[in-house]
């Protein structure tokens, strides 16, 4: 298993251990792309960034700029230099959708612990569940018919009658002829599960993933706000500037422990992930549960922008840009991202808080610029 050292932290800068690193020529050009956010205006970048890098399990590239939040309160006032904390690499992020990667992971070691198929009906193990003809593939690999978004968490329902409503919902096309990113379907997973193993998602996740490979940074509603980094200002609800809860709103109403989002972690946390991901060094991911991860899975004739397994997105240039070809990772709302490239034996884990103080910025042309100079190297 990849461990990270502490003696690789050097914060605002890279460190490399032993010889002369390829990467030594362009992380002060990643670090000055960092820089150019952190000190954007108001919207336009973000306070906050976490960057880890690893090749052969190794780390070359540490990175922790910036605060864990710039404006703060009901109406994110920018607060005055002498209240900005410094961020560290053990620093929480809301990861948002790469929940999904972690969802996945779950599922997948769940069902073949207890001999369940990824072809059987989702109504099978989940009665509550709306729509015959729907398979746990579909709802891993966004073939469900299931729509986007849920938007009845306006309506701030308990937790219970959320997820009854999420299930309900009705799909937007026949299941497995359209391939529709859903969250939805991520939802219905996680709620598949937790009636399968007959355990909460948060402990299968602790159980079955972060605590064998020691992502002890990792889990659903953390404990401290002071230990996290903010996202957005929220005005429907009114939540302030929302730090050390879930940003995202149906995962919120859905008690903060949902299959779609929901998760916080560390860069350094997220690169060992995806390092059993890449190489299965650990244990901990069954060969199967790999293979599924980062090979597509769609269902015979339905068209994709771009590969998809369960959970990952294999080669999709909209954020991995110059890595696209034989990449696999996904990306998170918040302004987050995991990419990992078996053919580089490479590992990038970059977190944000794009979303702080609001949404209106596009996180992609930054992401690819990241993996672009990642990739000269």
């Amino acid at each position: 298993m990849t461990r990270l050292s502490a003696n690789v932290i050097f914060w605002g800068r890279f460190l490399h251990l032993g010889n002369v690193s390829p990467y030594d020529d362009v992380m002060d050009d990643v670090a000055e792309l960092i820089t150019e956010r952190l000190s954007a205006p108001r919207g336009e970048g973000f306070s906050a960034a976490q960057l880890t890098v690893l090749r052969d399990g190794e780390p070359v590239a540490r990175l922790a700029l910036g605060h864990p939040a710039r404006y703060a309160g009901p109406d994110a006032a920018e607060l005055a230099p002498e209240q900005l904390e410094p961020l560290a690499p053990t620093t929480r992020f809301d990861i948002a959708s790469l929940t999904k990667l972690l969802t996945a992971s779950v599922v997948l070691e769940t069902l073949a612990a207890h001999g369940v198929g990824l072809d059987e009906q989702v109504t099978r193990h989940l009665p509550a569940f709306a729509h015959a003809g729907v398979t746990i593939r579909h709802l891993l690999t966004h073939t469900s018919g299931l729509p986007a978004v849920w938007g009845g968490w306006r309506e701030r329902p308990a937790p219970d009658a959320a997820l009854a409503s999420v299930l309900r919902e009705p799909l937007e096309a026949p299941p497995g002829t359209r391939h529709l990113y859903s969250c939805l379907g991520y939802i219905a997973a996680g709620a598949l599960v937790e009636r399968v193993a007959g355990a909460p998602l948060d402990e299968l996740l602790a159980t079955l993933v972060t605590t064998p490979l020691g992502m002890t940074r990792t889990g659903y509603r953390p404990a401290s706000p002071a230990d996290t980094v903010a996202t957005e200002l929220q005005e429907l609800p009114t939540r302030g500037v929302v730090r050390g809860r879930v940003h995202d709103e149906t995962a919120a109403v859905l008690g903060e422990v949902a299959g779609n989002a929901g998760v916080f972690s560390t860069a350094d946390d997220l690169a060992l992930f995806g390092e059993e991901l890449r190489t299965g060094s650990a244990g901990v991911l069954g060969a199967r549960t790999r293979e599924l991860m980062t090979t597509p899975q769609t269902p015979d004739g339905v068209p994709t922008p771009y590969g998809q397994a369960v959970g990952p997105r294999l080669g999709d240039p909209a954020f991995m840009g110059e890595l696209a070809p034989g990449g696999i990772g996904h990306t998170g709302f918040t302004g987050t991202m995991l990419l990992v490239h078996p053919e580089r034996r490479l590992t990038l884990a970059l977190l944000t808080n794009r979303v702080h103080p609001s949404r209106d910025n596009d996180p992609n042309p930054f992401r690819r610029a990241i993996a672009a100079a990642i990739a000269d190297a």
